[in-house]
């Protein structure tokens, strides 16, 4: 098997299955790259699981798993991993629609880079939100206190407006989304966003996938991290775009508790990521600040 698509289901039925239908379309379009679909779903309760165990693909295998208790994002994709037989891995998330009438992706393109570069761990496309604005997650560096409190105090956005010429501020005040690249070119990146995330099955094998001390948010971003560690590289091409219809089932979910509890995960995971892999960079008096303030963030939010 050449890919094996990874899905993680979680209440999102209509999404999901809007998803799986584009994958077959583009399938059906890329018939020299022989492609596997692995759906999780992680107990789902708004019918997803009647309306998956129905959907038969015609120009691609799928594999349903069906977990009795929300897993977790990491966890839930791990399992996925262990079935994959593909020799490359795209982490895909549920409210990603895959085909752009424009330009369809054409996945032997996107699988050549890894032969053009032998030290790629991963690659993403441009992902664009609903409304035509790219998703930023898609196109980040490390969060590092400085780049972090530059984000989140505004002065990003200050940056942002400054012309792509003003390199040197961009980088110093943008280094979160990396502003001092040009988005139109093909570049390397940081990390980009498991909503898409094309990987080397035996780079993610070697590192064991997602860490599960991250139930959700931050798993891409450590994951990018330890390719990094270990030499292996981000590769971005705004080639192709996707679409991602964020937050279908996070930070839209009606309920107030589910709300707060899904913001309580994503600074816990801060949390996670500033522990495990900047507390012995910085002095005590730089973690000590950080983790108080990540802490107080998801105090706020504890339900």
């Amino acid at each position: 098997m050449d890919l094996s698509i990874l899905i993680l289901s979680y209440n999102t039925e209509e999404t999901t299955l809007r998803c799986l239908r584009e994958l077959d379309t583009l399938a059906s379009l890329n018939p020299d790259v022989r492609t596997e679909v692995i759906v999780v779903d992680n107990a789902s309760s708004d019918g997803s699981v009647e309306s998956l165990q129905r959907f038969v693909p015609a120009h691609y295998p799928m594999r349903l798993i069906l977990n009795t208790d929300n897993v977790g994002f990491s966890k839930g994709n791990n399992i996925a991993l262990a079935q994959a037989s593909g020799t490359y891995i795209l982490y895909l998330n549920s409210d990603v629609m895959v085909f752009n009438t424009a330009r369809p992706l054409k996945w032997s393109t996107l699988l050549s880079c890894f032969d053009h570069d032998t030290s790629l761990g991963a690659l993403t496309v441009r992902v664009d939100l609903a409304e035509g604005s790219m998703d930023p997650a898609c196109h980040r560096g490390f969060p590092t206190p400085w780049r972090s409190f530059t984000y989140f105090v505004g002065l990003e956005q200050i940056a942002a407006r400054l012309p792509l010429k003003q390199k040197r501020i961009q980088k110093w005040l943008g280094g979160y989304h990396m502003l001092h690249e040009d988005v139109r070119q093909e570049h390397f990146v940081e990390a980009g966003t498991a909503a898409f995330l094309l990987c080397r099955a035996d780079v993610l094998r070697k590192l064991g996938g997602f860490d599960e001390q991250f139930f959700m948010y931050g798993e891409d971003l450590d994951l990018c991290r330890r390719m990094y560690d270990v030499g292996r590289k981000i590769w971005w091409t705004p080639t192709f775009t996707v679409t991602h219809l964020k937050y279908q089932s996070g930070l839209n979910a009606r309920d107030a508790k589910t709300k707060r509890r899904i913001r309580w995960h994503f600074y816990d995971a801060m949390l996670t990521f500033y522990a495990k892999h900047y507390a012995r960079v910085y002095c005590p008096c730089i973690n000590i600040l950080t983790q108080t303030v990540l802490r107080i963030m998801r105090w706020r939010f504890r339900t």
